[in-house]
């Protein structure tokens, strides 16, 4: 079993819950990141995928990685949501989510060339395993072609596959085109279509889902295999895609015709991204294998307006947003098998933590980007799938630490 991370193979340690009385302090850019709470009951072996979602009025974050498991966490407590998830017999590499007959569902993919169904609510499996003809999954996301429900895979063997949600069945032949693994799929619509973006090699490729055929040509320009993507608006009407990876530039290209916008500086190595909105401003928000931060970045200046240090002890290898107290929060794993939460100085005043542990801040908080303006979260996306978060109410902060 491969690390998640495909720029490095960093050792591995268990993942355990600490309590720590205060907070940890962060670059003079950064932000502030929520010590480790709760209890024991993590991963025991790296964490490569994060999704995040509201349940019951509460946000929960669900997370899949190299103990072959899936898990579900409370976002209020920091707990655990009940026991691990089993069926995967390899690592799981890709999380999504979505509604399957009228219940939220979380769908996972790994190494063991299976896709399963999950009910969030109870954590049991929905139906049977989806068994690909194919190498490892390293992508999810969902989609709708013909009014039904689709999941789009990414896999090892330079495949993309598109398959109903309920029946389990392929509703094409396998996508072709890539010359390496697809190791990112992101879903948009696009002139009234549902589209598929994915990127493995050193391209980015658009793929209508009701046929199957590329739209346009390959973007081109990045120098390494692409290893992330993410679908965002730039301005009303305008999609962007933003793509990254191994030893290359994160571009950010026009969805419609492939043709570059801008770069972000700083940002090569790219291990994972997601957008939102900050007080009215779309900002990136991304991970790279070479720098222990997570970055800010406003979309349309292309400049960094914040940094998050979680604190990771390996590279940090997925990223998702959800709202938490009021306030828009990152939540990060790692190669190290340590998922925390990083959230906006500005949050400290609202957030509690469990335990009765004191919040405190050991020096005056520094600025990133001016407050928060969350969009509803809506479980057809999840902010790993397409890089947009639909953000809801949530509770209170916790992450824990390898």
């Amino acid at each position: 079993m491969s690390s998640p991370s495909r720029h490095e193979a960093p050792a591995i340690r268990p993942a355990a819950w600490r309590v720590q009385p205060t907070w940890t302090s962060l670059l003079p850019k950064g932000v502030k990141s929520c010590p480790p709470l709760g209890t024991t009951g993590g991963h025991t072996n790296w964490v490569a995928a994060v999704t995040t979602a509201v349940f019951d009025g509460r946000a929960v974050a669900v997370t899949g990685g190299g103990d072959d498991t899936v898990r579900g966490w409370d976002l209020s407590t920091g707990e655990r949501v009940g026991a691990p998830w089993t069926g995967h017999t390899n690592a799981v590499r890709a999380l999504t989510m979505s509604v399957l007959d009228g219940r939220p569902v979380v769908v996972s993919g790994g190494d063991d060339n299976t896709v399963r169904v999950w009910e969030l609510a109870s954590g049991m499996p929905v139906g049977e395993p989806f068994h690909l003809q194919a190498d490892s999954v390293e992508a999810l996301a969902i989609a709708e072609r013909h009014g039904r429900q689709v999941v789009v895979t990414g896999c090892y063997d330079t495949t993309v596959r598109v398959w109903d949600l309920e029946t389990r069945q392929e509703v094409m032949a396998p996508i072709r085109g890539h010359t390496g693994p697809v190791y990112a799929v992101a879903t948009a619509m696009l002139d009234g279509r549902w589209v598929a973006v994915t990127g493995g090699d050193r391209t980015v490729r658009v793929w209508d889902l009701d046929t199957g055929d590329p739209v346009g040509s390959p973007f081109t320009g990045h120098s390494g295999y692409v290893s992330a993507v993410a679908v965002a608006e730039l301005t009303a009407g305008h999609l962007v895609v933003v793509s990254g990876g191994y030893q290359t530039t994160t571009r950010v290209s026009d969805l419609a015709t492939g043709l570059p916008v801008g770069e972000l500086p700083r940002s090569a190595d790219l291990e994972a991204v997601t957008t939102t909105v900050v007080h009215g401003r779309l900002v990136a928000i991304t991970c790279n294998s070479n720098e222990p931060t997570i970055q800010v970045w406003d979309l349309k200046t292309a400049e960094l307006v914040g940094e998050l240090f979680p604190q990771h002890r390996r590279t940090v290898h997925a990223v998702a947003t959800a709202v938490v107290n009021g306030r828009q929060v990152v939540v990060s794993s790692c190669d190290g098998g340590s998922v925390r939460v990083s959230f906006d100085p500005g949050g400290l005043q609202q957030a509690h933590c469990p335990a009765g542990q004191r919040v405190g801040c050991p020096g005056p908080p520094t600025h990133t980007a001016e407050g928060v303006e969350p969009r509803r979260f809506e479980l057809l996306t999840s902010c790993l799938q397409t890089g947009a978060s639909h953000l809801d109410e949530g509770s209170r902060p916790w992450s824990r630490d390898s």
